[in-house]
């Protein structure tokens, strides 16, 4: 076990990211929800596995085009926020992103303004 954490949203994974950088190529990742910016982060990690409760559709587009193994046990069209009225934010501002740095630096934005 390499990282652990108990925190929601993209976060915990977007800070194994910037924190473990190449320490994640070849790690299997568990997360509960996985939209398309945490796709992209796990194809920019160069993982080899992933297994998640409830999988996006726009993150099977993501997957389907790297070499990562991926099991789910739900699949929904869409990533909903949390009060469940919207698409989640971090969804929503990965779309049109191809790039991992610049969806990196975004979340890290939208990190910074959900914490003040």
């Amino acid at each position: 076990l390499i990282f652990e954490s108990k925190e929601k949203g993209i976060k915990p994974l977007y800070t194994a990211f910037t924190t473990l950088g190449q320490d994640l190529e070849g790690a299997s990742v568990v997360d509960r929800v996985t939209g398309r910016a945490a796709a992209m982060i796990c194809v920019g990690a160069n993982i080899d596995v992933l297994h998640t409760k409830l999988l996006s559709e726009r993150a099977v587009q993501v997957l389907d085009q790297s070499m990562i193994e991926y099991t789910y046990d739900n699949l929904t069209p869409y990533i909903k926020n949390r009060k469940q009225t919207d698409t989640c934010p971090v969804e929503k501002l990965s779309q049109g992103i191809t790039d991992i740095q610049v969806l990196i630096e975004k979340i890290k934005g939208f990190l910074s303004s959900v914490s003040n």
